[in-house]
């Protein structure tokens, strides 16, 4: 399909032979709608819980709407959930069927901790001040919890300030005339990154492309 390449309007893109070899690699994303888009969006915490209000969130919010719908997504926004209500809108969603539909998108906005886990590290925060893990968020969309999304991709976009982990980065040799180098902020990372293999089988929240997961 025609998408766009930043200068406001849409283009064709010439898919290179080499991919159009390979289409067992690639998800079809035909339908029309796409599929669903579920927002969540915590700005305003309990006070008992020591956590601030996330200024700025909604902008975020309002632009991933907008970005998504432009996608053909069918977008649902809710705003200041609690855990226990977070986790009742993740199950609403993956009961609902999805046979008709091509692809499936979380976005979380909140506050973040880490939290102890299998495979994917961090938790986000309800607004009353009790947190939910992001492993568990994804089980939710699992083969046997959401059957009708099984071989489609499911994405998970997960923006959640907090955690003592700290990211230091790593410095960049700069090629351009100026020859200078990029200097890192360390900045805490809700969900820090874990190097190691991953199983077979299992779901894979790293990958670029499809996997038997189908988990972005």
């Amino acid at each position: 399909r025609p998408v766009d390449i930043g200068s406001g309007g849409r283009h064709d893109v010439c898919v290179p032979g080499k991919i159009r070899g390979h289409a067992d690699m690639a998800y079809t994303l035909d339908s029309d709608p796409c599929g669903h888009c579920l927002i969540i969006n915590n700005v305003n915490l309990c006070p008992s819980s020591g956590l601030g209000t996330r200024t700025g969130s909604n902008l975020d919010r309002d632009k991933l709407e907008h970005r998504f719908r432009w996608l053909r997504f069918m977008v649902e926004v809710k705003n200041d959930l609690t855990a226990k209500k977070m986790v009742t809108a993740l199950m609403e969603m993956a009961h609902r069927n999805h046979r008709a539909l091509d692809c499936f998108v979380v976005v979380i906005l909140s506050h973040g901790c880490q939290a102890s886990h299998l495979q994917f590290p961090g938790a986000v925060y309800g607004t009353d001040g009790c947190s939910v893990s992001i492993e568990k968020i994804v089980n939710i969309f699992n083969g046997s919890g959401c059957p009708s999304l099984g071989g489609k991709p499911k994405l998970f976009f997960i923006q959640a300030c907090g955690g003592e982990q700290k990211d230091h980065g790593f410095e960049v040799a700069c090629t351009s005339s100026q020859g200078r180098t990029l200097d890192s902020d360390s900045e805490p990372d809700a969900v820090p990154h874990q190097e190691g293999p991953r199983p077979l089988n299992q779901l894979d929240a790293v990958s670029s492309l499809p996997t038997p997961s189908d988990i972005l």
